[in-house]
């Protein structure tokens, strides 16, 4: 028996030992057309000694891992931009913005009743913090361009919840 495989608008004739077997055939085929592997094989009648295997394929997966779960020696070997935003976010801290952070402790207080040493001290502070604040800021800002610039990539995962 003959075996004409069709992907992709091409035509392939392949032994029956690898077309008559779904799994074998997979094999043959992921390495030359990635989407063969989640395809399914439509088999048709014989006709004239010759089996016709048309292969579908099926829509991929989308997402990405939890954040827990990448694993970035992926990223860095694909070379993506998202690569080092990426790393940025899953290793940064939690926390509140210094600025903010100070905003909170000066509400509770009324500057015009402290001395000046106390005020000479909170001026420190606040400078220490806007330092700290605009540092920060710049930092969030370059890790969001590189999110917005970074092109999208599929994932080999179903995202929890889709």
């Amino acid at each position: 028996m003959k075996y004409k495989i069709l992907i992709e608008g091409q035509t392939l004739d392949l032994e029956e030992d690898i077309a008559g077997d779904d799994g074998k055939l997979r094999s043959a085929l992921t390495p030359y057309f990635p989407g063969a592997a989640n395809a399914k094989f439509m088999r048709s009648e014989p006709k004239e000694d010759t089996i016709t295997v048309t292969v579908i394929k099926q829509a991929g997966t989308k997402g990405l891992l939890h954040a827990d779960k990448v694993i970035f020696d992926e990223f860095s070997e694909l070379n993506l931009g998202m690569a080092e935003s990426l790393c940025k976010l899953i290793a940064s801290l939690e926390g509140v913005n210094p600025v903010a952070k100070m905003n909170e402790e000066m509400a509770g207080r009324t500057l015009n009743q402290l001395d000046a040493e106390q005020l000479l001290r909170v001026d420190d502070q606040i400078e220490d913090a806007l330092t700290k604040g605009r540092k920060e800021n710049d930092n969030l800002r370059a890790t969001a361009n590189l999110l917005i610039e970074a092109d999208a990539q599929p994932s080999s995962v179903v995202v929890t919840g889709f």
